[in-house]
């Protein structure tokens, strides 16, 4: 038996609103633990650091000095493979072109800081999304989509830029709040 279908056993007998609420009470706290656990998960693996899901086990200090030092990039293919984009999104994404990912790869070369940076701001942005929808899925296609809230921009495409990556977890945080976007 699911969460959400003892929640909704506990509640008969109640009305149908009070039902609901409960419901969403429930489903904001499995929203609550996706952030941190995919967070974490990537984050950690950008730090070079070895994490258990729904712990931090990394401070911003060492992600900060991993991306100085240069990120793998096997973890920036992770990122690209968890957002479903190909080798040309990621490259323009990270300035620059897709024969010199695929020589990085070849080589097991890092990425430069100024890459790693975009690469984590891009791992921020979709852990938000997640925590909003609960599901990697659901976060893609939204950040994939033009969003009224933006002026019609896709979100993905405003993460080159830190103003563009603010502007999209701002209307991540007004939608997590009800507010009508």
């Amino acid at each position: 038996m699911t969460t959400l279908q003892k929640v909704v056993r506990k509640e008969k007998g109640t009305s149908a609103a009070s039902s609901l609420r409960r419901i969403e009470h429930v489903g904001e706290k499995k929203k609550a633990q996706a952030l941190p656990d995919f967070f974490a998960l990537v984050s950690g693996r950008i730090a070079g650091l070895l994490t258990v899901p729904g712990k931090h086990s990394f401070t911003g200090i060492e992600a900060h000095q991993a991306i100085k030092k240069g990120i793998k990039i096997k973890d920036a293919d992770f990122l690209k493979k968890r957002l479903g984009i190909s080798d040309k999104e990621m490259a323009a994404f990270l300035g620059t072109s897709p024969a010199t990912l695929q020589r990085k790869r070849q080589r097991q070369e890092a990425i430069s800081f100024v890459q790693g940076d975009r690469l984590y701001r891009m791992a921020r942005v979709l852990a938000k999304a997640m925590q909003l929808f609960g599901d990697n899925k659901m976060a893609v296609d939204w950040l994939k989509t033009p969003r009224r809230g933006l002026g019609g921009k896709i979100p993905l495409d405003l993460m080159e830029t830190e103003a563009g990556a603010q502007e999209v977890e701002d209307l991540i945080g007004r939608l997590q709040h009800g507010v009508i976007s």
